[in-house]
């Protein structure tokens, strides 16, 4: 028996009203302080250790090849190997703490990042990450950033000399444990930190966006409709490669569950995507502009589902983003029909900021690599590149029907090459293990908006949403009785007083089911 329903028609079932509390999980959300910076006479005082050199010619030849594949990471710099401890740093007492420092060289390199192996602070501790030239930091972390795995993965730090400054009550200082093992220097501009050096200093570090002239700012004129949907996206790090690009989902809880889109081939083989680091709002203010926000990021995730039959990899972040962040999670259908009308893509190209490409024909199915995928044959406006696989694809009402898992598109100079791209399908997805974390209320609903709504979903004055639980998969022999619960929810402003249910069983003619209440907006009834 199969229940027909037009996707339209469904939408999500108990949307404000099943309110979930979840415990926060910590990341690398900062938890307030600053650096003491401001005296250079301890400074002087810390031990630096210099990284080796790097092989920038070598480096380049290999990112020239690299750069063409779509489905490879983007690489923007040299990862080193190191065993760094508080056995190489300095202490100093300094306004009523101990404090240690450690001063991390990369010669020539734009921005860096560390990776602590082992990070365990007592509370009332606090850790910091802060360039010498004394123009950003980030931190501080405490207690709360410690994460299951023992260790921590940092965001990235503009300039040459990182140092790492840690700020503890004098009684618990025995009590801190750190282990730094991986060092990024980044020879390439990420997140615009070529461009802070620059302004800052009047230092000319590299060029300004890793993207082609082709791409379009999320924010210029054709991005004024996508204002909700693009506080999804997020970009990827890990190490010194921009892995890829993805974005918040949401679920039937409608509960703010950290839920994470991306690629099935963006995800290492071993699946450990704890040391993944998440970039929210990198965009620029206007449709032109080269610097954004930086300091908006989360620090680890695990993995819940993932499949190359439609390329998907769907995770769960180690903190919800903060409400600071002001994030949005996307809508989805995973309807698979072809009735889409256009498409539009989000992401971040090379590590660049956010953009959007638009394709005004409507995609279809077909398949590539092995996997089922929407096929784009031209975009009218912008491309994608390298560092935004694992990137939306929305539909025409604005909902995730895939994700990018390659193609040729690119720019040729100014312009569109005119080439293909090509994204996972969701609808295939709900075939592979996705459906039980976007579904977790079991309303078998196969189309859902974004959260929260306020300023985001369409209201209407007349909404019906229809949701179906125990409906049996499959075919059933022996008879016997049949029990389907069919939810209504109002979500529109007017008060719901009656409706009429169509249905069909096993492709027989169309039956009715007539329904009479009265529901407020919001409310449910299950019938």
């Amino acid at each position: 028996m199969k229940l027909h329903m037009s996707k339209f028609a469904v939408r999500a079932v108990l949307q404000l009203i099943c309110c979930v509390t979840f415990t926060t999980l910590c990341s690398q959300v900062p938890h307030g302080g600053q650096p003491f910076w401001n005296n250079p006479a301890p400074l002087n005082q810390a031990p630096v250790q210099r990284m080796g050199a790097i092989d920038l010619e070598a480096l380049q030849a290999g990112d020239a090849i690299t750069d063409k594949v779509k489905s490879a990471a983007w690489r923007f710099g040299q990862e080193f190997d190191v065993n760094l401890g508080l056995e190489h740093g300095h202490w100093t007492e300094e306004n009523g703490k101990s404090v240690w420092r450690m001063v991390v060289e990369a010669p020539g390199a734009i921005a860096m990042s560390v990776n602590f192996s082992q990070f365990e602070l007592p509370k009332g501790a606090l850790l910091f990450l802060w360039n010498r030239e004394r123009i950003e930091f980030i931190g501080g972390f405490d207690h709360r950033n410690h994460k299951n795995w023992g260790g921590l993965a940092t965001g990235l730090v503009a300039g040459d000399a990182v140092v790492i400054e840690l700020q503890v009550p004098s009684p618990l200082r025995d009590a801190c444990a750190l282990r730094v093992d991986q060092v990024v220097h980044a020879y390439r501009d990420i997140a615009g930190k070529a461009a802070l050096l620059s302004e800052a200093l009047g230092i000319q570090r590299g060029p300004f966006g890793n993207s082609g002239e082709c791409n379009i700012n999320v924010n210029c004129p054709e991005g004024a409709t996508w204002q909700c949907e693009k506080r999804s996206v997020a970009l990827i790090v890990q190490g010194g490669f921009s892995v890829c690009t993805g974005a918040l989902v949401n679920n039937t809880a409608q509960d703010g569950s950290p839920l994470f889109l991306t690629a099935n081939h963006c995800l290492p083989g071993n699946g450990n995507v704890g040391n993944w680091t998440f970039y929210f709002n990198h965009e620029t203010a206007g449709c032109s502009g080269n610097t954004g926000p930086t300091n908006q990021t989360i620090s680890g995730s695990d993995l819940l589902a993932s499949s190359g039959a439609s390329d998907f990899g769907l995770l769960l972040l180690d903190e919800t983003p903060p409400e600071s962040y002001d994030v949005f999670y996307s809508g989805w259908d995973g309807s698979d029909d072809e009735t889409v009308q256009n498409a539009t893509g989000l992401h971040h190209p090379s590590g660049d900021l956010k953009k959007i490409c638009l394709e005004e024909d409507a995609p279809y199915h077909d398949n590539a690599a092995g996997a089922a995928v929407w096929w784009i044959s031209q975009w009218e406006a912008g491309v994608t590149e390298p560092g935004s696989s694992g990137s939306p694809l929305y539909d025409h009402n604005h909902r995730i029907i895939g994700q990018l898992y390659g193609g040729s598109a690119a720019c040729n100079g100014s312009v569109n090459n005119g080439q293909i791209d090509y994204y996972g399908r969701m609808g295939v997805s709900f075939n592979n293990g996705i459906t039980e974390h976007l579904d977790p209320l079991g309303l078998g609903l196969e189309v859902l908006d974004g959260y929260p709504a306020a300023g985001c979903v369409t209201s209407f004055s007349l909404d019906l949403g229809v949701g179906i639980a125990n409906a049996p998969d499959g075919v059933l022999c022996g008879g016997g009785e049949v029990f389907i619960d069919v939810t209504l929810g109002n979500f529109g402003e007017d008060n719901l007083t009656s409706a009429t249910i169509g249905y069909a069983v096993n492709g027989g003619p169309q039956q009715t089911l007539n329904w009479s209440g009265n529901l407020s907006q919001y409310d449910t009834e299950t019938l």
